[in-house]
């Protein structure tokens, strides 16, 4: 939208402000400042005024559908493909199908209310899927009251979620079932064997894995995480800033690497760029991979998921060692907790000799937390054999 001409605010000595009038549409509207600054002052007025008039020209029968569409242009270039990709499965699945055909002004806070009712009948029980979709009805709202498109008062803030509990409790795998998984006869069970196996005594998440490069990211002990694969297949860096890691490995991490070499061997791929690989030596989707784990998962009678192999590491260190928690984060990759020390208290920069005291913590960390994890399977497997 251009800019209209607006005329030089005056400076009001008496009053102590600047004023402007504008006159658009028939109506008269004053607009002050009362920063003295000759520059800052008049400039503020200008801003009060331009919002004013584009107020009075932004069109008040825009349909919805059209209004998401720029809402997307303007997403798309402020955040990165991920955010953009998930914004629009949300609009595809519950947003257009109420209001394709609606006009925005139209549209009332129940209306958006009920769009949080209806995407739980039809199906959507996780509570971290409608809070996603408030979350994405308030960013839309709040962006078009700032195009004029609807009022500020018209911003929905608040939402009311099914009385219902939205969000089973995330589960990990027991004692006998890490026995099972890491079982020899499991070996041939599953192309993605050694990759399922990885997640709980690493720790890593999904993206990660299927990113991971042989050369670049695999040194022999450690890993070195760079990116992360999104469910899309999008390259990203990863969830958080503390996403990118070097993680030492311990005696059962490594052993999944050493036997997918044996398994990559047998099947010919003599060489590939990614840590772990698909049967022709590519990368692996991160959506294969999951549908695979729920083949495996569902014949073994495991009712855990993918990601929940990612918090079985976190489990068993936070619940069986005593690694402190701020090391520990190091590993999971979790940003710092926002408590007063944190927000107040900034890190120093470490000094080389620090850094150095850091790495070896973490690979004394890393292999007690493999040790625990490892005998855990070892006296478990052997109850059983008993």
């Amino acid at each position: 939208m251009t800019k209209s001409v607006i005329g030089e605010p005056r400076w009001n000595e008496k009053r102590k402000h600047w004023r402007v009038s504008v006159q658009r549409e028939g109506k008269r509207k004053d607009f002050y400042s009362s920063n003295p600054s000759r520059r800052a002052g008049p400039a503020e007025c200008k801003r009060k005024a331009q919002a004013w008039i584009e107020s009075l020209e932004a069109p008040s029968d825009i349909y919805f559908s059209d209004a998401w569409e720029e809402y997307l242009d303007y997403y798309g270039q402020k955040y990165k493909i991920t955010s953009l990709k998930e914004i629009e499965a949300r609009g595809k699945a519950h947003l257009l199908p109420a209001f394709t055909h609606k006009k925005l002004a139209a549209i009332t806070k129940s209306d958006w209310q009920n769009v949080i009712f209806t995407a739980y009948e039809n199906g959507a029980r996780s509570k971290a899927t409608l809070k996603g979709t408030a979350t994405t009805i308030r960013t839309f709202c709040k962006w078009a009251s700032t195009k004029g498109y609807i009022a500020d008062s018209d911003v929905p803030i608040y939402f009311a979620y099914p009385t219902e509990k939205l969000s089973k409790e995330k589960k990990i795998l027991q004692p006998e079932e890490f026995a099972m998984l890491f079982a020899p006869e499991e070996d041939d069970s599953n192309w993605y064997i050694n990759a399922f196996r990885f997640f709980p005594v690493s720790g890593v998440r999904r993206g990660e894995l299927c990113a991971l490069q042989r050369k670049r990211d695999f040194d022999g002990e450690k890993i070195t995480i760079r990116e992360s694969i999104s469910h899309q297949g999008y390259i990203t860096n990863g969830k958080t800033p503390d996403s990118n890691r070097t993680l030492y490995l311990g005696y059962l991490a490594k052993e999944c690497i050493h036997m997918l070499e044996f398994q990559l061997m047998a099947a010919g791929i003599r060489d590939r760029k990614y840590l772990f690989c698909d049967q022709h030596g590519q990368r692996i989707s991160p959506r294969v991979l999951r549908n695979e784990w729920q083949k495996w998962r569902e014949a073994h009678g495991i009712d855990i998921t993918l990601h929940e192999l990612r918090h079985t590491y976190i489990s068993y260190s936070r619940l069986k060692t005593d690694i402190s928690l701020d090391d520990l984060k190091r590993l999971y990759g979790h940003s710092k907790g926002m408590d007063t020390d944190k927000v107040y208290v900034h890190e120093i920069n470490a000094s080389p000799e620090e850094l150095i005291e850091r790495r070896e913590k973490d690979r004394k960390n890393a292999q007690t937390i493999d040790t625990t994890i490892k005998k855990l399977i070892e006296d478990t497997a052997n109850n059983s054999a008993g």
